[in-house]
């Protein structure tokens, strides 16, 4: 008899167990989606912060150039000093977003209005921030702004040091494509008078006028040197083809 009365306070007591067990694995759950929300939340919260912070940064630029933009257009008609000067303020509020952002100005075409154009200088990783900046730029009636080295017909690098050379110097052979990249090996005519720590600059400097800076590092994977060339070699021509056929 007393087996039979201890079965239902066993059952009792194993049921209130289970409930404990439930409720404490519900308040686990509560306390973990609790801490998951306010993760998110903090991570929005910084994100805001962030786009916050880079909007005040791109203002302080672009006040700047807005409130100069007549000065800056006629930038081949002002003393070295007053050049100097504004180079020096365009680079102190470019660096507060990053250092390694540049910028570019055209030649004074015939439609009347100069090309701005601001450069991450081949970063990747500062691609995001060379199209923010871009599109938060003021309208102006006497530049267009553009994100990226654009492409040239014809590129042309002189240096006071005797170097002398265009994109008619260079010659390409594609190694291989991966995942829609062309590796390339470059022959450079002249290539032996040119310093070895000038080369691969000289050579981006080129690459990025030939391709525009976006394609050169979207498109183009190894690169490597060559020191002679064969009928395997294509002209800049061909490489944009071959280039803007990784597009379709």
């Amino acid at each position: 008899h007393s087996c039979w009365t201890a079965l239902p306070i066993f059952l009792i007591l194993l049921a209130l167990a289970i409930l404990s067990c439930q409720k404490d694995k519900n308040n686990k759950e509560k306390i973990e989606q609790k801490n998951i929300t306010e993760n998110q939340q903090e991570i929005t919260k910084n994100e805001d912060v962030k786009i916050e912070a880079f909007e005040s940064k791109s203002k302080f630029f672009w006040d700047y150039f807005k409130e100069n933009e007549d000065k800056i257009y006629n930038f081949d008609k002002l003393s070295k000093d007053e050049q100097q000067k504004i180079w020096r303020q365009i680079h102190i509020r470019l660096s507060v977003i990053n250092e390694a952002l540049g910028v570019e100005i055209s030649a004074v075409p015939k439609n009347g209005k100069r090309e701005l154009i601001i450069t991450a200088n081949g970063l990747v990783d500062l691609f995001p921030a060379v199209r923010k900046l871009t599109a938060n730029a003021p309208k102006m009636e006497k530049w267009i702004v553009k994100p990226f080295k654009q492409r040239m017909k014809k590129v042309r690098i002189r240096m006071s040091s005797g170097i002398d050379m265009s994109s008619d110097d260079l010659y390409f052979k594609i190694d291989s494509k991966k995942e829609k990249r062309l590796n390339i090996s470059v022959y450079m005519k002249g290539y032996e008078k040119i310093p070895a720590n000038r080369r691969r600059e000289i050579l981006y400097q080129l690459l990025d006028g030939i391709l525009g800076e976006e394609d050169v590092e979207t498109y183009l994977g190894a690169i490597e040197d060559s020191d002679k060339k064969d009928d395997s070699y294509i002209n800049s021509d061909r490489l944009i083809e071959e280039v803007d056929k990784l597009k379709k």
